[in-house]
């Protein structure tokens, strides 16, 4: 039996496991006559809220399109246009695929040049790594703030244990280049790497402006979050809402899902993981779709629009062909 099939298979298998769970947790907590009674929640400030949710929602897909217009700069110089189109594209294709590897393809064929495609999975890790140091930064700092604030721990231990995640992420960081070039010597005479990354970017200000720009991304999306919670119920916002909803999406970021089921997993934590004084598990689960629907399946769609309009399926399919030869 092929490994990877087995593999891919069991990842599969347990996805779906972990959604069939999620699935059974929300029904078995979530009372029909609460879930409906969500829609007659008073909505307080509506137009306040909903223009900072919708302010927020640009904002994440901005600061996405600035992250890859930065990324993909690295072996081509294109425009923030182009950096949108090509998210949209790769949203899209994320979303009928396990693990987001439709990412792969789209950013494949956006790029113009052979030789530049060959470094796909390179670019692809940049456009990530940020993110995932982001998140255990100020998921990990989230966590032990939120421990503090809950009395379990002191003051000197979270603020020690923020300095340590501080230190030893940022070093990773930083020093991820030297780790990528001692294992392009370990593989020397085996398989030559050179021609799929770039040993001299990204430079230093390149990695600290995807850092910041990261944390802008990561901040816009937990915000939308908090913003439509507190649309329904002000009294909650405070420190231990702003804590819990960055130490939830540090969470859920750990667990695998589908792009298109996203929501199923993310309510079925946020009911498990939120205090019942912060929310309802309604509302939770409300929230957690409609941040699904802004974020995941509209960008999904728009780029559905792209791929549709620009014949961009043939390009995947010839693989080698260049994604300007379709009108992208």
């Amino acid at each position: 039996m092929n490994k990877a099939w087995l593999k891919s298979t069991l990842e599969l298998l347990l996805k779906l496991v972990l959604i069939g769970i999620a699935v059974y947790f929300i029904f078995s907590k979530l009372q029909s006559t609460e879930y409906h009674g969500v829609f007659t929640y008073t909505w307080h400030d509506p137009y306040i809220y909903l223009s900072v949710f919708f302010a927020l929602w640009v904002a994440n897909l901005l600061f996405d399109a600035i992250i890859w217009q930065v990324v993909n700069n690295f072996v081509e110089t294109i425009s923030l246009k182009r950096a949108f189109k090509t998210n949209f594209i790769c949203y899209a294709l994320a979303f009928i695929t396990p693990a987001n590897s439709g990412e792969l393809a789209g950013r494949y064929v956006m790029l113009n040049q052979k030789g530049d495609r060959q470094k796909t999975v390179f670019l692809t890790f940049w456009s990530h790594f940020p993110r995932f140091i982001t998140k255990f930064l100020l998921g990990g700092s989230a966590l032990l703030l939120l421990a503090y604030y809950e009395s379990k721990i002191t003051l000197t231990y979270a603020l020690l244990g923020i300095l340590l995640i501080s230190v030893v992420l940022i070093t990773i960081y930083l020093s991820i280049l030297k780790i990528q070039k001692w294992l392009n010597e370990r593989n020397a005479g085996k398989w030559d790497i050179s021609k799929y990354i770039l040993n001299n970017r990204p430079i230093l200000s390149e990695k600290i402006t995807l850092l910041f720009l990261s944390i802008g991304k990561y901040l816009s999306y937990n915000l939308q979050f908090i913003g439509l919670l507190a649309m329904w119920n002000p009294e909650i916002l405070g420190i231990e809402l702003f804590l819990s909803v960055i130490v939830f999406y540090f969470i859920t970021a750990l667990i695998p899902t589908f792009a298109a089921a996203d929501f199923i997993i993310k309510g079925a934590l946020a009911i498990y993981i939120f205090d019942s004084s912060l929310a309802s598990e309604a509302e939770l689960i409300n929230a957690s779709f409609i941040i699904w629907i802004f974020n995941i399946a509209l960008p999904a769609l728009f780029g559905t629009g792209i791929i549709l309009k620009t014949n961009l399926l043939h390009s995947i399919k010839m693989r080698f062909s260049r994604g300007n030869r379709y009108g992208l």
